[in-house]
């Protein structure tokens, strides 16, 4: 493997805006475009759905003479929306979908490895590293992008190591983000029944199978 200085500066020479005396690099510069947007693309399909293929390769066109500083194809995905949001290509819609795509990738990423265990309602839990919550201002899930407030968890598998997400209602959302400071399922469920004014015993009939089975999946722990 060519060692990392040398591949760094060759990587900076072929992207580069600069004129060259290189006959070779006119070709070295658009296999690099195209790997970009074969990574992107598969990266960010529905960012990509969104704004169309001819856009993003504009995009990237730009992202690879301004804003890209790796060489390590892992990298490329999280610094192309740092590039997009520091140059204000981006509106809210757009980098909604974007950070919901990257969140998948950082799971998918992730190697840390969870078991699965049994609930104890009486026993403080947090949520796990290769699980998250994001709300959302349009309905990303289902690519309508209308306006509309959306909870989305986002978690690892522990069985098949995939990626998948679900939505959650407004009180799940709320008592995962609270899955911190000691606090025990139950606490959890009294306080966000007392501030939505709902019953405590419903809340809990409803809400344990899918809190159990949160945790025999390894989502909280």
């Amino acid at each position: 493997m060519m060692p990392y200085n040398i591949q760094n500066e060759f990587f900076k020479n072929v992207i580069t805006d600069t004129q060259s005396n290189n006959p070779n690099k006119d070709i070295y510069t658009e296999l690099v475009k195209l790997r970009f947007v074969e990574v992107l693309q598969s990266t960010y399909p529905i960012y990509t759905s969104y704004i169309g293929s001819e856009i993003l390769e504009e995009q990237i066109t730009n992202f690879i003479i301004y804003g890209s500083h790796t060489s390590y194809v892992w990298q490329i995905s999280y610094e192309f929306i740092d590039y997009l949001i520091n140059t204000n290509q981006i509106n809210n819609i757009q980098k909604e979908i974007l950070f919901f795509e990257k969140e998948q990738i950082k799971i998918y990423v992730s190697n840390k490895k969870i078991k699965s265990k049994k609930l104890n309602t009486k026993k403080a839990y947090k949520l796990s590293s290769n699980a998250c919550i994001l709300k959302h201002n349009y309905n990303i899930i289902e690519q309508t992008f209308q306006k509309q407030t959306n909870y989305v968890l986002i978690y690892k598998n522990i069985d098949d190591f995939d990626v998948y997400y679900i939505s959650l209602t407004k009180f799940m959302y709320i008592f995962l983000s609270k899955l911190r400071n000691n606090n025990t399922i139950e606490n959890i469920i009294k306080q966000i029944a007392k501030r939505m004014n709902i019953s405590y015993i419903d809340s809990y009939k409803v809400s344990y199978n899918l809190i159990e089975n949160f945790v025999k999946n390894g989502i909280i722990i």
